[in-house]
C-alpha cells in the first residue's frame, strides 16, 4: 500500500489538438518537473493523456501552462481535467503511446530542428 501525503491531489488531464509529433510529452515532463509533480504523459490516439500529482497550487498552475503556454508548434483546442485518487506516485514518465482509431487526427510530421 502506498502512503499518500495529506494535501496531494492527483489530476487526469486530456489535451485534444495539434499536440502529437511536436514534442509535447517532453514539454510536459518538464513542466510537471519544475513544479515538483509526479505522474505521466503518453499520446492515446489524437490525444494527448496527462496524469500529475502534487500540491494543489502547483496541479493549478501546471495545468494553466499547458493549455496557455504549450510547445511552439502544438495548437491546445481544449484542456478537460478530472480529479482522481492520488497513488503517491515519485517522479514523471513519458510513456508510450497507444493507438487506436482517430476520426480526425490532429498529428504534425516530426520536425527536425
Amino acid at each position: 500500500m502506498t502512503s499518500v501525503d495529506a494535501g496531494v491531489v492527483r489530476a487526469h488531464v486530456v489535451v485534444t489538438g495539434l499536440v502529437q509529433g511536436v514534442g509535447f510529452r517532453p514539454f510536459v515532463h518538464r513542466l510537471a518537473t519544475r513544479y515538483g509533480l509526479a505522474g505521466s504523459v503518453r499520446n492515446e490516439a489524437g490525444i494527448v493523456s496527462i496524469e500529475v500529482e502534487g500540491m494543489p497550487a502547483a496541479v493549478t498552475e501546471f495545468v494553466r501552462d499547458v493549455r496557455d503556454a504549450p510547445p511552439p508548434r502544438a495548437l491546445v483546442e481544449d484542456v478537460r481535467l478530472a480529479e482522481v485518487p492520488a497513488v503517491g506516485e515519485h517522479g514523471v514518465t513519458i510513456a508510450d503511446s497507444i493507438g487506436g482509431r482517430v476520426r480526425d487526427p490532429a498529428i504534425f510530421a516530426d520536425i527536425a530542428g
